[in-house]
């Protein structure tokens, strides 16, 4: 929490040592990794944790989340679905997964993934969001305001939400109420 990513590091390797097939201090190792700039190491880390504890809903969500800026995204995908299958009520899996696909271009399956969180959280601001960026792509401007105003409705502090719900609304040719 401090930043101290070297001393974090240390020290879990120090209880690593410990208890080598801790699937919990793999992750967090792998997090401290992470956030140090340091993916690949990051990427080992979270691979040992889900060698150790294959339904660690967790070490998968942050193994794609790892992998989401590579060239080739397919392992990203697969391991936000292992993460679903391990936990799938797991909504942060689940929207990291409909950002992909929607990075992907595969707007109908980042659709599905906004849409099934919003089917248990129907007031989620980053699924909302994310079904109007979908909209965007799509060139269904009237519905992506409407999504982005939802989302804004859930979360008036969310940025990017009314950051594209002000772009939305310039599509429509509503200039002033997008510079609002």
């Amino acid at each position: 929490l401090r930043k101290d990513f070297g001393a974090a590091i240390e020290l879990y390797d120090r209880l690593l040592l410990r208890q080598p097939g801790n699937p919990e201090l793999w992750n967090e190792r792998g997090v401290c990794l992470h956030q140090a700039g340091r993916r690949e190491e990051a990427r080992g880390s979270y691979r040992r944790a889900v060698d150790a504890d294959p339904s660690s809903a967790h070490a998968w969500n942050n193994l794609g989340v790892a992998g989401t800026s590579d060239a080739d995204t397919l392992p990203a995908v697969e391991a936000f679905q292992a993460a679903l299958r391990a936990r799938p009520e797991f909504t942060g899996a689940r929207l990291n997964l409909g950002l992909l696909y929607l990075q992907r271009r595969e707007l109908q399956h980042a659709l599905e993934a906004y849409r099934t969180v919003l089917a248990d959280h129907s007031r989620d601001a980053v699924a909302w969001n994310g079904v109007g960026l979908v909209l965007m792509e799509l060139r269904r401007h009237q519905d992506a305001r409407n999504a982005f105003a939802r989302s804004v409705e859930s979360d008036p502090n969310l940025a990017p939400a009314r950051y594209n719900l002000g772009f939305a609304l310039s599509q429509l040719g509503a200039f002033d109420d997008a510079l609002r």
